[in-house]
């Protein structure tokens, strides 16, 4: 799932890359949805990960010896 979401990720990212590039969306109406499902998959990785490393969502709870 993590993979397919990365890979999912990368090809948004060369998409999102070559409109800019290109100039061709005039009103912006491409790279809005672009960045909107780029937002919501990157979300959704996180959201993958977290589960599987529960340390990382809230930050480390151990604590530092001083």
């Amino acid at each position: 799932m993590s993979q397919e979401l990365d890979n999912k990720i990368r090809r948004l990212r060369a998409e999102l890359t070559q409109v800019v590039r290109e100039g061709n969306d005039e009103e912006g109406t491409l790279l809005r949805r672009l960045l909107a499902e780029l937002e919501r998959l990157e979300n959704q990785r996180m959201a993958l990960r977290g589960m599987r490393h529960p340390d990382i969502r809230g930050g480390s709870r151990v604590g530092l010896a001083v």
